[in-house]
């Protein structure tokens, strides 16, 4: 590990054990299986580290199964700090001791780039393995992440943001730059966004509130959801809106040569210098001006 890196662990080990209940009639306990029927053990391991990053612009991080945060913070120059707690849990207390200590954090440095991903056995076998991030960097950094199970939230950034989620909510805010955001299932909330957005949605509804310069461009995606957009009086921007099953509605905007149609609605908005496009199957969608 780097010579400059200085890593804090502290390790807390907290079981919990979680209880099912099986009734039989006349019978407090199972007669087959016996009192231990059904529990499940969870071992917990907090970490922490403060690395040296001055040689790095962009940050990538790779998870699996837990939440992560990614914080902008502007009293950063060089270092990057990095905490969280590792779980595992299992059908007994010594099997999730020791799983956790294949259950690691891997931290890699590659070029401009710094990497921090989850690595645990390939089989759970049963078991279920969670690492929860939170890191601190540079509002200047680039940022990645990638994340199969959890939630993503990434804030104060003034680079690029780019969010790859399979199961859970994806909510990304204050960017003074661009962002891209694809996810199976769940929602997407964006917050503040100054700088062209484009996200892709299966699954759930997209709120957001983006800030368009001129010739910059919004596109939101959605299958099976709505969409709600907030953006200031003065956007000026090309707009086309479409749903299949599902009604169009703006409020406080202006839209010149518009043409609605049952499903559809477009125009320009104040010149159109930019471009927003909106697009759900089935869902409802909102534009409403600030």
């Amino acid at each position: 590990m780097h010579q400059n890196q200085r890593i804090s662990v502290s390790k807390l080990l907290v079981f919990t054990v979680a209880i099912l209940f099986f009734a039989a009639s006349g019978c407090d306990h199972d007669p087959i299986y016996g009192d231990n029927y059904g529990r499940r053990y969870t071992a917990s391991e907090d970490f922490s580290f403060d690395l040296s990053v001055t040689e790095y612009l962009s940050l990538k991080v790779i998870g699996l199964n837990g939440d992560i945060e990614i914080i902008g913070d502007p009293q950063l120059t060089g270092q990057c700090l990095l905490s969280g707690e590792k779980q595992v849990e299992s059908d007994s207390r010594g099997d999730a001791l020791r799983e956790l200590d294949y259950l690691q954090v891997k931290i890699v440095r590659e070029a401009s780039q710094l990497v921090i991903q989850t690595d645990q056995p390939e089989s759970s076998r049963g078991r279920e393995y969670t690492v929860n991030y939170v890191v601190r960097i540079p509002v200047n950094w680039t940022t990645e992440v990638e994340l199969l199970n959890g939630n993503i939230s990434i804030s104060d950034m003034t680079n690029a943001v780019r969010a790859t989620h399979s199961n859970g909510n994806i909510t990304i805010s204050n960017i003074e730059h661009d962002v891209v955001a694809d996810l199976t299932n769940g929602n997407i909330t964006l917050e503040n966004i100054n700088g062209n957005v484009e996200t892709a949605l299966v699954n759930g509804n997209i709120s957001a509130e983006v800030i368009l310069s001129d010739e910059e461009f919004c596109k939101l995606h959605v299958v099976n959801g709505s969409i709600s957009l907030r953006i200031p009086v003065v956007t000026s921007a090309e707009l086309s809106a479409g749903t299949t099953n599902g009604t169009i509605r703006l409020v406080n905007l202006l839209l010149e040569n518009a043409n609605f149609g049952e499903h559809s609605v477009t125009g320009m908005l104040n010149g159109g210098a930019g471009k927003i496009h909106l697009q759900t199957v089935n869902g409802s969608i909102v534009i409403t001006g600030f």
